[in-house]
């Protein structure tokens, strides 16, 4: 099975992005169609790593905002107060530890961040300008 770690902000929307959810910027219809077809060329399962996972409805926003794949649920929060900050790849380590019944065969990770841990697959996007099919490309010649 193949994996595909999402954020949302800076991949899902950019810096003009004009949707808004809850009085934040929302996700972008343009960049949504580049990830459906990226899941749909690779078959990719998806885990929300973003901080829309906080959200309990996350799964219905992503339903109402036409994101078209299967979630296999979202990475664990680390983070303990007054602790030092956990980087985002430390929960993606401990969502792939904990999952090992899905047999994952390849995973990637689409991100406007950095602070994945040393040899994760990052496939790093921009605030500016979020996914671009280049990097949609590049994931999927990584992923198949």
């Amino acid at each position: 099975m193949r994996v595909l770690f999402l954020d949302i902000d800076g991949v899902l929307n950019n810096s003009s992005t004009e949707e808004r959810f809850e009085g934040y910027i929302g996700i972008d219809p343009a960049l949504v169609a580049i990830f459906n077809k990226l899941i749909q060329e690779t078959n990719a399962r998806v885990v929300l790593s973003s901080t829309w996972r906080f959200d309990k409805n996350w799964r219905e926003t992503m339903a109402r905002h036409k994101i078209k794949c299967v979630f296999l649920g979202a990475t664990p929060h680390l983070y303990v107060p007054g602790e030092n900050r956990v980087e985002r790849g430390e929960e993606i380590k401990k969502w792939l530890e904990d999952n090992s019944q899905y047999q994952i065969t390849n995973y990637a990770i689409l991100d406007d961040d950095s602070d994945m841990l040393e040899g994760q697959p990052l496939f790093k996007t921009s605030w500016k300008e979020g996914l671009t099919p280049e990097i949609a490309e590049k994931v999927k010649q990584h992923l198949c």
